[in-house]
């Protein structure tokens, strides 16, 4: 009788080939059956177990989840997250989900989520996520609490857990790995009956039909013969010594031992007549059987119960087959409740939303920076901050430009407002909430430039030749990029930022500059874009710089130097702070001027114009 397996070839083999080749890896050597297992443990990101079953290492085997996934949606991440820094916090957002996931493998599927430009998937992603959410949301506390605690039992046995030499059938392997997630699901579903919304009837139907092959299943194992029957030599034998039997109350001892031996080993009926005589006939004391039958008849017995037994677990095989794609399915949904989980902790804390799905821009409402909050652990002591780039519907009473120069304040928290627009983009090509109180995100590639990257680049020329690429494509793009004119004198630097802020306005592009070099760079800027400025008004009584953290649209801000100066003199020591002194005479009056008026210049537009 065959081994049961699917009925048609799994299309995950065929992607988990190309994936393999896009990976460089080789998958030669494994049979259909390791292939369709491997198959299903990328699909549910278990990297250890991939190792195991592919014979590679721990990078080979994210290597290949990553090409898999990235199969899936047909979208390369780096066609999406076009530069290291955009990766870099996309890995940081990932990794704030995954600290709340309860199980391993669940934390794995998070860390290998990929970001999407297909509007059309995204909203899929947040419809899917939301109708979880709204779930777990209207669960009792004593139900959400059985919840976290279920989810934690979320484990699939690694492959060496039922290896090949056990005899039993690939199809059969595979349940018994899955058999603790499956018990694992089934009690969270009995001891939370809120959560049998998320599960169809007919997943809860395939959980309760595996899980009763499953425990009836007895492991089909061969019984040890010689044992049994010379445990009962033992036993007759001794019997005779405490014993002065008769002859017949020495066969009646005899008789019960066969009678025991026929139905522990479920002999048939010829099977127990040839034991029968090989203890009956010239019985004797010291007891034995006679020993050319006993192997002959353990021989027979033998290759009737191997028959047996592969009849057996072919059968039990072929009843779990037809539930292999749909327990899949199923596993699948309890990680991604283990997900969805972690999202709905994460929503409470920093008060996340779903954006909303544009096509010119980004904006949001009350936006808070996510690692701000999880720095702080309070989200309302994080400032929120209303900002807008592009076209899009919020009011956020901005002019709609596509470049946008950000100045201001030194420590006012320029970058962590640029890190705030990387990280609400990205999280929406992820289809996740993110922390405003309203968003709108056109999904388009990002490439963040952070300026600790860009200083650690050390050259002008190396510098140029990096993104002159990024700003002469004129494909649309979302750019971030933090003070590049560290790496030049200012004049230079101007012009230089001019240019590159000529080439992305005159495209459908959209980009934040964040520079302290405006007056410098606005001379030589030929197209429409605005400026804003984060403004420091002074020091607090404790020496902290005063900063209204929310941009004044259209208005240069001042860098303050005198009043970091001033910080800094007040936490030094006398000594310091005479240089610090000496440094704030050298900066003259000039810094007591009144921060520069709202910007008027005529290729910016009127004066009255706003949205």
């Amino acid at each position: 009788m065959g081994e049961p397996e699917l009925s048609s070839p799994s299309p995950e083999v065929d992607r988990l080939i190309e994936a393999a080749s896009i990976s460089s890896l080789s998958l030669d050597g494994l049979d259909e059956d390791d292939l369709q297992e491997l198959a299903e443990r990328v699909l549910l990101c278990d990297y250890s177990g991939v190792s195991e079953i592919a014979g590679i290492g721990a990078r080979g085997s994210i290597r290949l989840v990553r090409s898999f996934h990235e199969l899936e949606i047909k979208t390369p991440e780096r066609r999406v997250l076009k530069s290291p820094d955009s990766r870099r916090l996309s890995k940081d957002i990932l990794g704030l989900i995954s600290e709340n996931c309860l199980s391993n493998l669940s934390r794995n599927k998070v860390l290998s989520l990929l970001p999407a430009l297909n509007p059309s998937l995204i909203l899929e992603r947040q419809e899917r996520l939301s109708s979880a959410l709204q779930i777990i949301s209207s669960l009792p506390a004593e139900e959400s609490k059985k919840l976290k605690e279920g989810l934690s039992s979320f484990v699939i046995e690694p492959p060496s857990a039922m290896g090949k030499g056990s005899g039993e059938p690939p199809v059969l392997r595979h349940f018994e790995t899955r058999k603790k997630i499956v018990e694992a699901i089934f009690e969270l579903l009995e001891s939370c009956p809120g959560m049998a919304s998320f599960f169809s009837e007919n997943d809860i139907a395939t959980l309760k039909e595996v899980k009763k092959i499953l425990d009836g299943y007895s492991g089909g194992g061969i019984e040890d013969a010689e044992a049994i029957i010379s445990d009962s030599e033992l036993i007759i034998n001794e019997s005779f010594r405490k014993l002065r039997l008769d002859p017949e109350g020495a066969k009646r001892i005899v008789e019960e031992q066969i009678d025991l031996i026929s139905n522990s080993l479920r002999l048939n009926r010829e099977e127990e007549e040839i034991l029968r005589r090989s203890a009956l006939e010239g019985l004797s004391i010291p007891f034995e059987f006679e020993r050319s039958s006993m192997r002959n008849l353990v021989k027979r017995w033998r290759s009737r119960k191997e028959q047996e037994r592969k009849g057996y677990l072919s059968g039990v095989a072929s009843q779990l087959a037809r539930y292999r794609r749909d327990l899949e399915k199923i596993i699948g949904k309890a990680l991604f409740l283990d997900f969805a989980f972690a999202v709905f902790q994460l929503s409470a804390r920093y008060k996340l939303m779903f954006p909303k799905i544009g096509r010119d821009g980004i904006s949001f409402i009350d936006g808070r920076n996510p690692f701000l909050i999880q720095a702080s652990g309070e989200p309302s002591s994080v400032k929120p901050v209303s900002y807008s780039i592009g076209k899009t519907t919020l009011p956020v009473n901005a002019k709609k430009r596509n470049v946008v120069m950000l100045t201001g304040a030194n420590s006012g928290g320029k970058t962590t407002l640029l890190t705030t627009v990387a990280s609400i983009h990205i999280m929406t090509l992820l289809g996740l909430p993110v922390p405003a109180r309203d968003a709108e995100v056109a999904p388009m590639p990002i490439y963040l430039f952070r300026r600790r990257v860009t200083k650690r680049i050390g050259s002008l020329e190396h510098a140029l030749g990096s993104l002159i690429p990024v700003f002469a494509d004129r494909k649309r793009k979302l750019i971030l990029m933090d003070e590049f004119e560290a790496l030049t004198e200012p004049g230079a630097a101007g012009r230089i930022l001019a240019g590159l802020v000529n080439a992305v306005a005159a495209t459908s592009s959209i980009l934040l500059l964040v520079t302290h070099l405006a007056r410098e760079t606005l001379p030589h800027v030929r197209l429409p874009i605005r400026v804003d400025g984060i403004e420091a008004s002074g020091l607090s009584a404790k020496g902290e710089l005063i900063v209204d953290r929310q941009p004044i649209f259209d208005h240069i801000g001042s860098s303050t130097p005198k009043l970091i100066i001033m910080k800094l003199a007040k936490r030094s020591k006398p000594k310091g702070k005479e240089l610090f002194e000496s440094l704030l005479s050298a900066l003259g009056e000039d810094e007591e001027l009144p921060v520069q008026a709202p910007i008027a210049l005529p290729w910016l537009g009127s004066e009255n114009e706003r949205l």
